[in-house]
């Protein structure tokens, strides 16, 4: 990839494949096996050759497989990726708090500080989003357990996915999840899916999953608003003696007048938080996954108390 004659070639391929399919974006499969160098050179030029075609706002998302979040983040310097899979969320959210039972307390990075490893604006002629709010958020993939085979709980599934599809990010869903599939690693979590006998469009995940689409939709909030982590308990699920508020995790999302609080318990019992918002007090508000909960008030100085069951989640918002 050093050679500036195979640059010249993969450049030429990738215009090749735009201007044969008009498709709006490139996954980029296992980027750090080429050096940075090539990628300066790759990603710069091909977005120009596409400028040249009228193809603008084009995706390039990179497979860095990789959770340090400043080695993912240098891929998306100057004239590189627009983005790439929030590895790093996978690992400290996903994986550490909800399926292992870490302290959500180890999750705060990935959902937002590590957000200053990133530039802060787009790239020239990339897609317009800075690469931190257009990172690829996922549960599972083709190379990693999937959620239930990784843990076979449908319940701690469920708040994997509330919080792949409340965080900032584009939500990323694995086929097959909404399924239930639980293959392990490698070619036992790349089921073929094509003919499955029985697709099941009213399976609890398939509904979970149209649940949170349908909100993601109708929320500029969660689609592009900030994101803030109100609440991270030091105390996990797996601790042996955990506190009153052990897993929880609380964020809030915000776009002008809109405002939703994200609160999901990660331990395997019921547990309690006051958690600080940005609501005034009184407001009551109601889970807009579940429309039967009784609402959560409101009280002094923006906090709300909630209690929540084992491996449970709530989209809170004012009716």
């Amino acid at each position: 990839t050093e050679n500036p004659d195979v640059v010249d070639a993969l450049v030429d391929t990738h215009v090749w494949w735009v201007a044969e399919t008009d498709v709006d974006g490139f996954r980029i499969d296992a980027v750090p096996h080429a050096s940075p160098t090539f990628w300066a050179a790759f990603d710069g030029r091909l977005r120009r050759r596409l400028a040249e075609l009228g193809k603008r706002r084009f995706l390039l998302l990179g497979e860095v497989f990789v959770t340090r979040p400043e080695a993912l983040a240098q891929y998306t310097a100057l004239d590189q990726l627009d983005s790439a899979f929030a590895f790093d969320l996978k690992d400290r959210l996903i994986n550490g708090v909800i399926l292992e039972g870490r302290p959500p307390t180890e999750a705060v990075g990935a959902l937002e500080t590590n957000r200053v490893f990133f530039p802060a604006s787009g790239q020239p002629e990339g897609i317009g989003v800075d690469p931190w709010s257009a990172r690829a958020v996922f549960g599972d993939n083709h190379d990693v357990f999937r959620l239930r085979g990784e843990l076979d709980d449908p319940l701690a599934v469920e708040i994997a996915l509330t919080a792949v599809l409340t965080v900032d990010g584009i939500p990323v869903i694995y086929y097959g999840t909404e399924q239930g599939l639980d293959g392990t690693r490698h070619h036992l979590a790349r089921e073929p899916l094509w003919r499955v006998a029985g697709f099941d469009p009213a399976h609890p995940m398939f509904q979970h999953i149209a649940r949170l689409t349908a909100l993601r939709r109708s929320s500029t909030a969660l689609r592009r608003g900030t994101l803030e982590v109100r609440y991270a308990a030091s105390s996990g699920g797996a601790d042996e003696v955990p506190e009153e508020d052990a897993g929880v995790i609380a964020w809030e999302r915000a776009h002008e007048a809109e405002r939703l609080l994200v609160v999901l318990n990660a331990s395997l019992d019921d547990s309690v938080a006051d958690i600080p918002t940005g609501f005034r007090e009184g407001v009551a508000l109601f889970d807009a996954l579940d429309a039967t909960d009784a609402p959560w008030v409101v009280g002094e100085r923006g906090v709300v108390r909630v209690r929540l069951p084992g491996r449970a989640g709530v989209v809170l918002r004012p009716e």
